[in-house]
């Protein structure tokens, strides 16, 4: 799409300029084990097999109260609202005030609320829009099974220049990137 044709452009937020504050998220969902490995555990199955977030495909997962690693996958991949009182003992309150800034949450009323997923994926953590088509925005494909799986089980070697034709969540692109000087991620929706 040329630049003439696009009608609006949204600035990002400010905070997403702010690297450190990343960086700080970043690590505190490390901290809390928020990764391929205890998904994958929490969900029961291996992890080199690929992680299906997706809620149907899981239906006797009960998420536990006092897990941090639960309450995010409630928040981020189910999109369920998740009580302000219950995230704080898992996550600071800096940690909070920077998901609201970065808007992967919102408030609604006691409970933060999120309208994107935040995937971890083999060390890194995907921002996408939601499972269901929406229509009506230019939506970022969801982290499906297939992308996962492949994701972890594809041996990256180092390599100058990398392509991810069709690139979807952009999860193959991201991967590439720790081992490529050069990353192209080109993808069309229609």
């Amino acid at each position: 799409m040329a630049l003439a044709e696009i009608d609006e452009v949204v600035p990002p937020p400010a905070i997403l300029g702010r690297r450190s504050r990343m960086d700080d998220v970043t690590e505190e969902l490390r901290r809390c084990a928020y990764d391929t490995r205890s998904v994958a555990k929490r969900f029961g199955v291996h992890p080199r097999l690929g992680v299906n977030f997706w809620r149907v495909l899981r239906p006797d997962w009960t998420p536990r109260y006092e897990d941090p690693v639960d309450a995010l996958l409630e928040l981020f991949i189910d999109g369920y609202a998740v009580a302000i009182d219950r995230l704080r003992t898992h996550f600071s309150s800096s940690f909070l005030d920077a998901v609201i800034d970065m808007r992967l949450v919102e408030r609604s009323g006691r409970s933060l609320l999120s309208r994107v997923c935040l995937f971890p994926c083999y060390g890194k953590y995907l921002v996408t829009d939601r499972a269901e088509k929406n229509t009506a925005i230019n939506q970022v494909m969801w982290l499906w099974g297939e992308s996962n799986m492949l994701g972890g089980i594809v041996k990256r070697m180092p390599r100058k220049r990398a392509i991810d034709l069709g690139t979807g969540s952009g999860v193959h692109a991201i991967l590439a990137s720790d081992r490529c000087q050069e990353v192209m991620a080109v993808d069309i929706n229609g």
